[in-house]
This record gives C-alpha cells, structure tokens and sequence, in this order.
C-alpha cells in the first residue's frame, strides 16, 4: 500500500480521472465525483479560514446524510482528524466526549444541535442558509497543507460498556493499509456499497471509504430504511450488485433463508 498518502487523497485521485461517475446516492440526492470533491474542497477551504489546524480534532454531529460524507472528506481535506458524535446518543455522554477529545468545532445541523447544548464551541451547522452560501463561495480546488499519513485521521470512540467511553486514535497510514485490502475484494461488476450503520461504528470506515477509493458509488442509506431488517433487505435486493460489508451474525442469520 502506499505509505506517503492519506485517505482524502486516494478519492482525489478518483475525483481527477472520473469527474463525471456517480459517487454517491442519498435518497433522491446524487453527486458526481467531480461534485462531491468540489463540495468538500470549499467546506475544508472554510475551515482553514476559520483557523483550522492540521491534526486538530472536528466533531462530525451529523445522521447518515450528503452532508456528512461531505463533513468527513473536509475535514481531512483541511488536515483534521474527524470525531463520530451520534446524534442519537445521550446529550451527557456526547458532552463527555467532546470534552474528552478537546473539540473546539463540531458540524451539525439544525435538528442535531439541541443533543450538544453542553457543547460550548463553534457549532457549524450546514443547513443553515447563510453558512450554506458562504461556504459555496470557496475555491474549489484541493486544499494544500503539511498533512501527513503519520497524522491522525479520525478519533473513534469506544461503547464505554466497562466504564467511560475511550478515544482510539487512528492515523492515516493506517487506515490507507486497510482500505487497499479492503479494495482487493472488488470486481468489476459490482457498483459500489451501501452504508447503513451510523459513522461512530467502527466497521463503516469500511463501507463509506472502499468505494470512493475504488471509483465506485456509495449509497447512503437514510434512518427510515434501516431500522427494521426487512426494509434493509428488501432495499438491497432492489439495489442489485451492491456490496454490505461488515454484516453482524444477526444479518447473516437474516439473509441466509433469503
């Protein structure tokens, strides 16, 4: 795998030799290759501007959404390490978190932000109409900054079932190695994968980043197709040739009779 690269710069690859291939599926929502780069390039312009850092940590308060696959390409673009805060979680254990990982700016939106009225930083919210036509007003063009894959990508929490939640830290380098495995398992005719578990499980660094690494297309599920089994499978039977990586033992008990 490569060792100099970090993962924001593998989809900018895929974003150079195919602007024009669909990247990812949200419901009614799609966005080209070209786009989704060009999106997530103007937001990590903007939080340069705001005064980011490299390897400052960001909390991403965000459900299954555009948005948040935006949110996460950013900050790794501005040379942050991304912090899955799961809006349906309790309000005590996200205060505890944002705490503990030192968060000064977390990206949320208008129906999320009520679970962070403990959080006493920058909250950006981006669907608010004004941050909206701001951030659009950015280049959008790759950032430039002195990131390298020795620093961190992304700070993920721990259940926190034998006490406080704990912070693992993982480092581009990292992450790279895994995705390149992960990208060995694909062929030719599948088209990408579908995302249906929230961004703060660990195993869905698998299903959002493999397929926009790969030149695939990641669907997005939203919160209403995933919360009961049946609607999951009947969606991925519609979908086709779409992989779901990283089934629990409950999913294959599920699919098997199928």
């Amino acid at each position: 795998y490569p060792h100099d690269v970090c993962v924001h710069e593998l989809f900018e690859q895929q974003a150079a030799v195919r602007p024009d291939a669909v990247a990812l599926v949200f419901g009614e929502e799609q966005l080209t290759y070209g786009e989704l780069n060009a999106r997530a390039n103007q937001l990590a312009h903007h939080l340069m501007a705001q005064g980011m850092t490299v390897a400052q940590s960001v909390g991403v308060c965000l459900p299954r959404s555009v948005e948040m696959v935006v949110s996460v390409l950013a900050i790794l673009k501005a040379g942050g390490a991304y912090v899955p805060l799961d809006p349906s979680l309790p309000p005590q254990r996200l205060g505890y978190m944002t705490e503990d990982a030192n968060l000064h700016v977390v990206l949320s939106n208008q129906n999320c932000i009520g679970v962070l009225a403990g959080f006493s930083g920058t909250k950006l919210l981006l669907d608010e109409e004004k941050l909206v036509s701001h951030v659009a007003s950015y280049d959008s063009q790759n950032p430039v900054n002195s990131l390298k894959a020795s620093d961190l990508a992304y700070v993920i929490y721990t259940s926190g079932s034998t006490g406080l939640p704990k912070g693992v830290l993982v480092e581009h380098q990292g992450v790279v190695n895994y995705l390149c495995h992960a990208q060995s398992y694909w062929e030719e005719e599948h088209k990408g994968a579908v995302m249906s578990s929230p961004l703060s499980f660990d195993a869905t660094v698998t299903t959002l980043f493999t397929p926009l690494i790969s030149g695939k297309t990641l669907v997005v599920l939203p919160e209403d197709i995933t919360q009961t089994f049946k609607q999951l499978v009947w969606y991925l039977f519609e979908q086709g040739e779409s992989w779901l990586f990283k089934l629990t033992p409950a999913h294959l008990d599920g699919l098997y009779p199928l």
